[in-house]
């Protein structure tokens, strides 16, 4: 077993830095630092962080542009309804405006509660209607196809597969993943004690084949790549440091390449696939719930529905009544 893998996703150079915001746009930036540096902020996790970054970054080069004068807390209603005017002009995508809007829009409302300014200029502005864009629902054939495709005579691909093999056993979330620890993991190693959102704890199952390769990447791989005394399991082959949610987002995304899938493979992909799995075999919504952890049994029922639509498809494509005679 060697150290590079060919096919891996992961860059010796990529530490998930495309998103700094460290070079700010004239005065921009000032009054987002305090914000990020108040305690219930800087507790969201590092993805979130991340994405509030690149979309306050967006709207300074934005600002700069225009020859906005003044810092970020000067913004009016009028300007940011501009914003989201240049958004659709731009082509952007409803939900991708939508997520704009809802980033610097926490911004905003957090500065009316610090007393930094009286209103939130983005509390008003008309947002474009949702978009649904169903996640991809693979069958479990196709499960199996995905998981089988790293490289496991590699350390890389050894633990590539046992993400792939968390991901889809106990339905992790990217963030849970970064932050799994052999200590979380009860006897041999068939639960696993994890920190969700909203800093909620939760004990799950882990299925026998995530728990076999999980034991021989710990015995075997994580105890060689580690080389920093990290705590966390999953490891920078490179660097011998944990893996942020970027590079847990390339190496899903690159396993997906390799097995052929032409859609996009996520981590939220076996998030939606387990709970179609699962519905499919009869499993009652609420239990589904409880797995995935949803504090809303409509989030669960969205996430099944996703499942119904790949059926009513396969039911119309190969169906004998569904074709013309």
């Amino acid at each position: 077993m060697t150290g590079k893998n060919a096919n891996s996703s992961e860059d010796p150079g990529d530490q998930g830095g495309v998103f700094v915001c460290e070079q700010k746009m004239g005065q921009f930036g000032q009054h987002f630092d305090a914000y990020l540096q108040l305690p219930h902020i800087c507790s969201k996790t590092e993805g979130t962080i991340r994405t509030e970054k690149a979309g306050q970054k967006r709207f300074w080069e934005y600002l700069n542009d225009t020859g906005f004068e003044g810092d970020e807390l000067g913004v009016t209603n009028k300007k940011a309804e501009e914003y989201i005017q240049h958004l659709t002009n731009m082509g952007r995508k409803a939900n991708t405006i939508r997520t704009s809007i809802a980033i610097l829009s926490m911004f905003y409302r957090e500065a009316v509660r610090q007393d930094w300014i009286f209103k939130n200029p983005f509390s008003m502005v008309k947002q474009p209607r949702k978009a649904e864009e169903p996640c991809s629902v693979l069958s479990v054939k196709q499960i199996k196809h995905l998981l089988s495709s790293p490289d496991l005579t590699t350390y890389t691909g050894f633990r590539d597969r046992v993400i792939l093999e968390l991901f889809y056993s106990c339905a992790l979330r990217r963030h849970e993943i970064c932050l799994v620890k052999p200590a979380d993991f009860g006897d041999d190693f068939r639960s696993i004690r994890v920190l969700g959102k909203g800093q909620k704890e939760a004990i799950l199952p882990v299925g026998k084949m995530a728990a076999h390769f999980l034991r021989f990447y710990i015995e075997k791989v994580w105890t060689t790549i580690n080389k920093t005394g990290c705590e966390e399991l999953f490891l920078s082959c490179y660097t011998g440091k944990r893996l942020n949610d970027y590079q847990i987002y390339r190496i899903v995304k690159g396993c997906g390449v390799l097995a052929g899938f032409k859609e996009t493979i996520s981590p939220h992909t076996f998030r939606y696939s387990i709970a179609t799995h699962l519905d499919e075999e009869g499993v009652d919504i609420r239990y589904i719930q409880e797995f995935l952890r949803h504090d809303d049994i409509s989030t669960t029922a969205r996430y099944i529905k996703q499942g119904f639509h790949r059926l009513q498809s396969v039911h119309h494509n190969t169906h004998p009544r569904e074709k013309s005679d």
